[in-house]
C-alpha cells in the first residue's frame, strides 16, 4: 500500500525536494499519482553536471519533458534552476522555448546560468538572452544571472519586480545607468551581488531604504563606490587580479555599515595606509587580504579583525582600544570577556590557533605582540604539536633577557597524538613568553589516562613553580572530575594541593570490596577539596554489611564546596556533634537519604548561610522546617509518606514545589512570612489539610502562580487577591472549583480535553432545550483532534458554540486543514447563526499553502485573508455599523 501519496501535496513536494532529477523522473513512472505528483512539484533543478554519465541530448530533452508537463497544471514555480553549457543551436532553441514557458507560469526563485561550451566559444551558438517576460515577474524574490545577456528591452520597458529582495549578477555586461534603473525599480532589495561583470566604472546607490547586503567583486572597469543606504550593514569589495589603482569609496552616510571586507594589493581612498578605516566611521568587523605594508589601523568602533592571507602582526599599528578579535592564518586571536579564577572583573582574553608550522622564532614574534598589544589579561593557545619545529632552539631564545608578559590566565590545547617532548617544549616556549596567575591544559582525551600526559602535567606545574618565589606562592591543583576507577591518578598528585573541581560518582554497591574502594576515593577526594559533589549509590549489600554508604566526616569541613548531591547514603556519623562548614553552598539535594529528625533539616540549613535551592526527597520526615534563612530562594519538597507540617521562614524564597505520592491530606503549611513567594508548585491528594482548613492559599498570601495537580476531587475553596495564574489539573468538573481570585489573569484547566474521550457529543441536541444566552467571548481558541473523524469535530464545535458566543475563533491542528472542508464549513455557518445575518460578517483566515486555500474554495466570496500559520484557520466577525447612508466595516482585534 502506497502511503505516501496519502499525505497532503506539500508534504510530498517537500519530500521530493530531496531527490536528484533522474529519480523524479522515475518516480513519475510508479503510477498516475505519482506522475501527478511529480509533474505539479514546483521546484524545477536542470543541473547538466547531475547528467554526468548521460548525453547532451538526454539532457535537453529531459528539460523540454520537465517543462511540457509543469505547464498543465495551473500552478507557478517556487524556484527554477538551469545550470548549463550550450553547444548547438538546437540547445539554444529548447533553452529559449522553455524558459520562456516556465517564467509566464510565475516564478519565485530564479538561477540561471548559461555558459557556450569551450568547443564553441567562437562557433555559431549566440550568448543566451533572457526573455523580455523577464522584467514583470512581480512575485520573483530571488534572481541570479550568469553569464546571460538581459532582456533586449531591459531599459525600455517598466521593470515589475516590485518583489525581488536578491539580485546576483556575474559575466553580466552593465552599465551605470542599468544599476540605477534596477535599484530604483526594486524597493524591496536588500542583497545586491555584481561579480566579475563589465561595462560600468561607477556603482551608486542613493537614497534606497531596504539595501542591507552589498558585494562588488573582480569587477576591472569598477573605479567608484557611492552609496546612501541607511539600512546596509555588508560590503565586500574584491579589486581584480590585474588592478593596481585604488578605488574611491563614498560611504560615510551608512551608520549601520559594521562589517566591511576588502580584498586587493592597494586600499582604497589613500595614498598611504593610515586613512583605511575612515570610509568606515562605523565599522565593527573588518575582513582583509591585502599586501600592503606598515598598515595602520585606527578606529574607536573596530572590534573584530580578519586577516585573510598571511601578514604580520608585528607590521600593524594598532589605534583601536575597543579591538576584540584578531584572527589570520598565522595568528587566530580571539579577545572576549571572560571570567577568571571567579573574579567579577571582565578580561580581555585571546585565542590563538596558529595553522603554518611554527618555531622559536614564532613565538619571540608572538611575545613582542603581547607587549606591543596592551590591556591583554587571558590567552588561549591551540597548536598541534605536529606542525611544531625546532623547539629544541628554546634555549637561544631564554638568552633574550626579557621578563615574561603578566597574563591572569592561559589556557593550553594539548595534542592528545603528539608526543610528551613535543608538548613539554610547546609547554615550554609559552611560559618563557607569559607568567599566568592561572593555567588550564586542555586534551580531546582525558587527562586521567595519564601514562605519558601525567608526566604534562608534572612538568606544568614544576615550571610554573620556577617563575615564582616558592616561599610565597602556593600552587593549586585541580584535576579533572572523575570516579573510583580514578584513585591512582588522584594519588600521584596529592602532594600538589589536589582540589577537584566535581566528583561524581553513580555506581551500585554489590560486594565489601567494592565498598572499600568506595571508601578510599571519596575520602581521599574530600580531603583534598571539591566544588561540585554528586554521590549516587544504589547498594545491594547483605547482612551484616550496612544498608546504607555512610559518607565520611570530612564531608563537613568543605568550606569551598558549592554543589551537593547525595543519592541513597547516610550522612556522617558526626553531623550534629561537629561544626558543618558549608560557608560556600547554594545548591543542596537530599535524595533517599535516612532522615528521621527534624533537628538535622535545621542544623544543615543553620550551617549553609548561602544555600538557594534545597531538594528534598523522600527522607522519612514529618516535619520540614527552616527558619531564618535569609538567601533561601527554591524549596523542592517530594515524599512518599506522611508529611505533617511544611514551617519556613525565608524572607526571600521566591518558589514552592511539594509533591506527595500517598495520596493523603496536604501537610500543614506555614509560610505566611514569605512575602516574595510567589510560585506554587502541589502535587498530590486532598487540599483540606488535617486541621480541615478548607482555604488552601491562606498558607501563600503573596502568590502570584499556581499550579496544582490533584489525584482525587477538587475540595477546597481558592482564595486569593494575589493570584493571577492558576493551571489545574484534576479529574474534577468545573461546577466542583470555587475560587475567589478577582485578578486572575490566566486559568489553564487541563482535564484531556479530546474528542475521543467525550463519548456524549450526539447529546448535544438536549442541550440545546436549556435557554440560556450563550456567554460572550472576546477569543475561543480549539485544538483539532487530527485522529477523530469529522462528525466527531462537528459535535464537539456545536457545543463549544451552545456555551459561548465569541467574537472571534480559531481552529488548531498539528495537520494541514485540507480534509477538514466540512468542520471549517459548518464552524461557518453555526457562527453564522449566533448573529444578525444583516449587521454581522464574519472574515475567514485561511492558511498560507495555496493547497489549502484551493480545496477550502467554496469560501472565496467571502471576506478572506491569508495567515502566517500553515495549521491554523480563523473566523474574525466584523459587525457593520450604519453611519450617515455609509457602511463602516469595524473590525474586532483580537
Amino acid at each position: 500500500m502506497d502511503r505516501i501519496t496519502q499525505l497532503p501535496e506539500s508534504i510530498v513536494h517537500h519530500i521530493l525536494s530531496y531527490l536528484y532529477p533522474k529519480e523524479l523522473l522515475r518516480m513519475s513512472l510508479l503510477s498516475n499519482t505519482w506522475f501527478n505528483l511529480t509533474a505539479s512539484f514546483p521546484i524545477l533543478d536542470f543541473n547538466i553536471d547531475n547528467f554526468t554519465n548521460a548525453s547532451r541530448q538526454s539532457f535537453f530533452k529531459y528539460i523540454e519533458y520537465a517543462t511540457s508537463r509543469f505547464c498543465l497544471h495551473n500552478v507557478s514555480a517556487h524556484r527554477l534552476k538551469i545550470i548549463t553549457t550550450l553547444q548547438e543551436p538546437a540547445e539554444l532553441d529548447i533553452l529559449n522555448t522553455c524558459v520562456e514557458s516556465l517564467l509566464k507560469k510565475g516564478v519565485t526563485e530564479l538561477e540561471i546560468s548559461i555558459a557556450r561550451n569551450f568547443n564553441n566559444l567562437f562557433g555559431t551558438v549566440q550568448k543566451y538572452r533572457l526573455p523580455d517576460v523577464l522584467l514583470s515577474l512581480s512575485m520573483l524574490k530571488s534572481l541570479s544571472i550568469d553569464r546571460c545577456h538581459l532582456p533586449s528591452s531591459f531599459m525600455l520597458d517598466a521593470l515589475k519586480l516590485k518583489s525581488l529582495i536578491v539580485l546576483e549578477l556575474k559575466f553580466v555586461r552593465i552599465d551605470d545607468e542599468v544599476i540605477k534603473y534596477i535599484t530604483t525599480s526594486c524597493p524591496l532589495l536588500q542583497v545586491l551581488e555584481f561579480k566579475s561583470c563589465r561595462g560600468f566604472k561607477t556603482f551608486c546607490v542613493i537614497g534606497h531604504q531596504n539595501l542591507q547586503k552589498v558585494i562588488m567583486a573582480w569587477n576591472k572597469e569598477l573605479e567608484r563606490i557611492h552609496i546612501e543606504a541607511p539600512n546596509l550593514s555588508y560590503l565586500w569589495v574584491a579589486e581584480s587580479d590585474e588592478r593596481r589603482t585604488t578605488h574611491i569609496l563614498n560611504l560615510a552616510s551608512c551608520k549601520k555599515l559594521t562589517t566591511v571586507t576588502y580584498s586587493g594589493d592597494v586600499l582604497p581612498n589613500s595614498n598611504s595606509n593610515s586613512g583605511f578605516l575612515s570610509n568606515f566611521p562605523f565599522v565593527e568587523t573588518l575582513m582583509l587580504d591585502t599586501k600592503c605594508n606598515n598598515l595602520k589601523l585606527s578606529s574607536h568602533s573596530l572590534r573584530t579583525l580578519v586577516f585573510l592571507s598571511d601578514y604580520s602582526l608585528e607590521d600593524i599599528e594598532f589605534r583601536t582600544p575597543n579591538l576584540a578579535t584578531i584572527d589570520s592564518s598565522i595568528y587566530h586571536f580571539t579577545m572576549h570577556p571572560s571570567v577568571v579564577n571567579d573574579s567579577t572583573h571582565l578580561k580581555a582574553s585571546m585565542h590563538c590557533y596558529p595553522f603554518n608550522y611554527i618555531d622559536a622564532t614564532w613565538f619571540q614574534k608572538l611575545r613582542q605582540f603581547l607587549y606591543k598589544k596592551n590591556g591583554l589579561q587571558v590567552f588561549n593557545l591551540n597548536i598541534d604539536t605536529a606542525h611544531c619545529q625546532k623547539f629544541g632552539e628554546l634555549e637561544k631564545l631564554k638568552a633574550i633577557e626579557l621578563p615574561p608578559y603578566e597574563l591572569e590566565h592561559v589556557q593550553l590545547e594539548l595534542d592528545p597524538h603528539g608526543e610528551s617532548l613535543a608538548n613539554k617544549a610547546f609547554v615550554d616556549a609559552v611560559l618563557w613568553c607569559c607568567r599566568p596567575r592561572s593555567l588550564i591544559l586542555k586534551s580531546s582525551s582525558p587527562l586521567t589516562d595519564f601514562e605519558e600526559q601525567s608526566d604534562i602535567v608534572k612538568f606544568t606545574y614544576e615550571k610554573l613553580l620556577e617563575q615564582e618565589d616558592r616561599g610565597r606562592t602556593k600552587i593549586q591543583f585541580v584535576p579533572p572530575f572523575s570516579n573510583c576507577k580514578a584513585q591512582k591518578v588522584f594519588s600521584r598528585f596529592c602532594h600538589l594541593n589536589v582540589t577537584a573541581q566535581r566528583f561524581d560518582l553513580l555506581t551500585t554497591i554489590e560486594e565489601s570490596a567494592e565498598l572499600d574502594i568506595v571508601n578510599s576515593c571519596v575520602e581521599l577526594v574530600l580531603k583534598e577539596g571539591v566544588r561540585e559533589f554528586v554521590i549516587y549509590i544504589e547498594n545491594s549489600l547483605q547482612p551484616p554489611l550496612p544498608k546504607y554508604y555512610r559518607l565520611p566526616n570530612a564531608l563537613f569541613s568543605l568550606s569551598m564546596l558549592r554543589y551537593l548531591t547525595i543519592y541513597g547514603c547516610e550522612l556522617p556519623s558526626s553531623l550534629m556533634t561537629d561544626v558543618v562548614q558549608f560557608k560556600s553552598l547554594t545548591y543542596l539535594t537530599l535524595q533517599n537519604v535516612p532522615i528521621d529528625d527534624e533537628l538535622v533539616i535545621k542544623h544543615i540549613t543553620t550551617s549553609s548561610p548561602k544555600l538557594q535551592i534545597f531538594q528534598v526527597q523522600n527522607l522519612g520526615l514529618k516535619r520540614f522546617c527552616v527558619f531564618g534563612h535569609q538567601n533561601l530562594q527554591t524549596v523542592w519538597i517530594s515524599y512518599n509518606t506522611p508529611l505533617e507540617r511544611i514551617d519556613i521562614d525565608a524572607p526571600n524564597l521566591t518558589t514552592l514545589s511539594v509533591i506527595h505520592t500517598d495520596g493523603r491530606f496536604a501537610p500543614q503549611m506555614n509560610l505566611v512570612s514569605c512575602k516574595k513567594l510567589t510560585s506554587v508548585f502541589y502535587i498530590g491528594g486532598s487540599l483540606t489539610n488535617s486541621n480541615g482548613c478548607t482555604n488552601f492559599l491562606s498558607s501563600f498570601p503573596f502568590i502570584e502562580d499556581l499550579i496544582l495537580c490533584m489525584y482525587n476531587k477538587f475540595n477546597s475553596i481558592l482564595s486569593s487577591h494575589s493570584l493571577r495564574t492558576l493551571v489545574l489539573q484534576s479529574n474534577c468538573d468545573l461546577d466542583e472549583v470555587e475560587f475567589n481570585a478577582p485578578n486572575l489573569v490566566s486559568f489553564i484547566y487541563a482535564c484531556g480535553f479530546s474528542t475521543r474521550w467525550r463519548k456524549d457529543f450526539t447529546e448535544s441536541e438536549e442541550l440545546k432545550l436549556i435557554k440560556l444566552p450563550p456567554y460572550e467571548l472576546e477569543h475561543v481558541e480549539l485544538q483539532l483532534d487530527t485522529r477523530e473523524e469529522p462528525s466527531a469535530h462537528v459535535s464537539f464545535l456545536d457545543a463549544v458554540i451552545w456555551c459561548c458566543r465569541p467574537r472571534s475563533l480559531t481552529l488548531r491542528s498539528s495537520f494541514p486543514f485540507i480534509d477538514f472542508e466540512d468542520v471549517v464549513k459548518f464552524t461557518y455557518e453555526k457562527l453564522v447563526e449566533q448573529e444578525d445575518e444583516g449587521d454581522t460578517k464574519i472574515q475567514i483566515v485561511l492558511p498560507s499553502s495555496s493547497e489549502a486555500q484551493n480545496r477550502l474554495k467554496d469560501f472565496k466570496s467571502l471576506p478572506m485573508a491569508i495567515s502566517r500559520e500553515e495549521y491554523t484557520i480563523s473566523f474574525i466577525k466584523d459587525e457593520v455599523v450604519q453611519d450617515r447612508g455609509s457602511t463602516i466595516m469595524e473590525q474586532s482585534k483580537v
